[in-house]
């Protein structure tokens, strides 16, 4: 059962409390402390905490997106004592509660979970997903030199925000993207420009790639590589869509490389995809890595859930 709780906004002050909120998650891959102040900065952007007296237990934080139409949970804490007594749902309702003033537009709550379709709530609907590879890359002066991939025909080129939103949004969307959304770094966006922009804001750098194509041609790829920071680690996250398995490795090959140019320290490279190219990216990351075991890349699965709501709350 809750206990008794004091609600309210997070403050840019009650950074040191949530830092031990979060001590010791993820193992030096937690995101949210790096994320915390620019977060604080960020309009539609939201984070509430519940106090049990003086002591922090409990963190929710949310993104208001897709043009005012979407809520997304974009983060969670509670401290172990407090668990599994309701003071996260509390909170989480707190916080939606808000929003929903804030934005009357909002017409669903979106978020993206590891849990499957039958371990979760049936008001929510399983739009999306995807498997995550995930490795650690170390230092440059501790990698292979040089990489290559027989794939030099398919030849992957950056491009430009104006670039993904005026051509990859608007004219492919259907084709590249089903189901209608994007996970950006474990972010799940519609392709709208003003998503990108929100991401642009929230994130060191985005890196937007293409496979090059004969004027006046469709692009059938797309990838998009999210540079960030965690508590002990940078971080690379690139998304890939296509229907194309040579595509698919292309782009793996291509955004790994980028990875490293940017990035010199160890860091954390992560790549999702449709599950049929999961056994192909396994293959290409142990090459690329020289890697003697593929338990040094691991598994796991993405789902995207919606909940459609009621314009009368």
């Amino acid at each position: 059962m809750a206990q008794d709780l004091t609600i309210r906004l997070a403050r840019s002050t009650d950074y040191d409390q949530i830092l031990k909120l979060s001590e010791g998650i993820y193992d030096g891959h937690d995101y949210l402390p790096r994320r915390y102040h620019t977060w604080m900065a960020m309009e539609n952007m939201h984070v509430m905490l519940a106090f049990s007296g003086d002591k922090l237990v409990s963190l929710a934080a949310c993104s208001i997106i897709d043009e005012g139409k979407t809520f997304v949970t974009r983060a969670g804490r509670t401290l172990p004592n407090f668990r599994g007594q309701g003071n996260y749902k509390l909170l989480q309702r707190a916080l939606f509660d808000f929003s929903r003033r804030r934005y009357p537009m909002i017409q669903r709550w979106r978020r993206l979970s590891s849990l499957t379709p039958e371990m979760f709530d049936n008001s929510y609907k399983n739009i999306d997903e995807q498997e995550t590879l995930t490795c650690m890359v170390l230092s440059s002066n501790k990698r292979p030199q040089g990489f290559s991939l027989n794939v030099d025909s398919l030849e992957i080129q950056s491009c430009t925000k104006e670039y993904v939103c005026d051509a990859i949004f608007e004219k492919e969307v259907e084709k590249l993207f089903p189901s209608k959304v994007i996970q950006a770094d474990r972010f799940p966006i519609e392709p709208f420009r003003s998503n990108i922009d929100y991401l642009m804001q929230e994130n060191d750098s985005l890196y937007f790639a293409v496979e090059k194509c004969i004027d006046g041609c469709h692009p059938r790829s797309f990838s998009l590589g999210v540079r960030s920071h965690y508590v002990e680690f940078m971080n690379w996250c690139v998304t890939i869509y296509t229907d194309d398995p040579q595509l698919y490795q292309a782009h793996l090959f291509h955004q790994f490389k980028r990875s490293c140019e940017e990035i010199k320290s160890e860091f954390s490279f992560v790549c999702s995809h449709d599950q049929k190219f999961t056994r192909g990216g396994i293959t290409l990351l142990k090459e690329l890595l020289m890697l003697q075991s593929e338990e040094d890349i691991k598994l796991k699965k993405a789902f995207v859930y919606e909940q459609k709501l009621p314009q009368d709350l």
